[in-house]
């Protein structure tokens, strides 16, 4: 103030500056104040939320890997005639993490798979077995479906609580800011 900066031009439109943007965000404080969100529009826009979050499918499958198509087409056979699958895959399958297990591979995300074993999986029925050997860079696979799950990663709504209500008040105060500026007769 000695040195009379309070008197400058630059520090007058500051101080207006900071003023206008104080009374700007006590508007803002003002209509969250009087427009509440409630309950039921939390819970409306956590409905619209989850339902755009995709499903995860989870594949229980088994398999019998050999070397040759000669011994898929063999391993399929020997299906046909009866032969349970598990028995076969101890004797027959050269996967070692799954041999002994009855050719069991346990649920998994299909995505986990190598494309061709993920294409015949995710076009098996729930207890089928492929028709036809898929061939892989690990050799030949005959692949049962066990099963299939689906699961969605939906949080609870208390948990993102927080997030959503600032999300939604923040597009309600852009849609105010705008009916206050589609009214107002700006100035530069």
């Amino acid at each position: 103030m000695k040195q009379g900066m309070d008197k400058s031009a630059d520090y007058r439109a500051e101080l207006e500056n900071m003023q206008a943007m104080a009374l700007a965000n006590r508007v803002i404080r003002e209509f969250q104040r009087t427009h509440p969100l409630t309950d039921a529009e939390l819970k409306t826009e956590y409905d619209k939320l989850v339902a755009t979050i995709p499903e995860n499918k989870s594949y229980h499958a088994q398999h019998i890997l050999v070397a040759s198509e000669a011994e898929a087409k063999a391993a399929l056979e020997a299906l046909k005639k009866g032969k349970p699958f598990a028995q076969l895959a101890k004797e027959k399958s050269t996967d070692p993490g799954s041999k002994d297990n009855g050719g069991d591979l346990g649920w998994q995300d299909a995505r986990t798979f190598v494309p061709s074993f993920r294409t015949a999986l995710t076009k098996l029925s729930k207890g089928q077995i492929t028709a036809q050997p898929v061939q892989t860079q690990f050799g030949w696979h005959i692949i049962k479906l066990d099963d299939v799950r689906s699961e969605r990663n939906v949080p609870q709504l208390d948990q993102i609580r927080p997030q959503l209500t600032q999300r939604i008040m923040g597009e309600r105060v852009d849609q105010y800011i705008n009916s206050l500026k589609s009214q107002a007769k700006i100035q530069q």
